[in-house]
């Protein structure tokens, strides 16, 4: 089930990590387009491993061999699998 996305406020415990960078560079605006753009890449890959068949594995720990030899994948797909 997808939750309604709602980054919230960019932490200001950030701050020190930023360096140089101007705090303006990074404002609230930005940390939600960082966070929508995590959020999209996430749904991607959970909807993607759904569609492959992944799911049933992944949740009983499979390792990517195992994954790809079950699933009849080309080795070639292993390292994506891997990563």
């Amino acid at each position: 089930m997808r939750l309604a996305f709602d980054p919230g406020p960019r932490p200001r415990d950030i701050d020190p990590f930023l360096g140089e960078i101007p705090e303006a560079l990074f404002d609230d605006r930005t940390f939600a387009c960082c966070e929508l753009a995590e959020r999209y890449a996430n749904d991607l890959a959970l909807d993607l491993a759904r569609r492959l068949g992944l799911e049933p594995g992944l949740s009983r720990g499979a390792s990517a061999a195992d994954l790809a030899g079950r699933l009849a994948f080309a080795d070639s797909f292993r390292p994506a699998l891997e990563s």
